[in-house]
């Protein structure tokens, strides 16, 4: 249903999760975690006291599941580079350094603050 007045539209919070979990008890009701994105628009009457509302709720397990393992990934690739041995530097598309591991660090004998300072004055 599209409301005669989206002025007074109103989005509410996202990503609201639903929990939910199976147990041993055959009696008892399967739950599950559902991702939940809520929006609801609110239609008032001429007065603006509030007539009707139509909401909807829709399902973004799948995104948020992307969401978790996409952050995940990334803690996993910093503490690699964090607390690995070999030297490792993030480089800009210009090859200007951004960021130098402590290795790196150890084996040029520049900090990472060093290192952006020379690569935004020599770029």
């Amino acid at each position: 249903m599209i409301l005669s007045n989206q002025n007074n539209a109103k989005k509410l919070p996202q990503n609201d999760l639903v929990t939910c979990h199976s147990t041993d008890n055959v009696d008892a009701r399967p739950v599950c975690f559902v991702a939940i994105s809520p929006t609801a628009n609110v239609e008032r009457n001429s007065d603006g006291v509030p007539a009707r509302m139509v909401g909807i709720f829709m399902d973004i397990t799948d995104q948020k599941h992307t969401q978790i393992e996409l952050e995940n990934q990334e803690h996993r690739f910093e503490a690699l580079i964090r607390n690995g041995f070999d030297g490792s530097a993030i480089l800009k598309h210009d090859r200007a350094m951004i960021y130098l591991s402590p290795a790196s660090e150890s084996i040029l004998g520049w900090t990472n603050d060093d290192t952006v300072t020379r690569t935004r004055a020599n770029g």
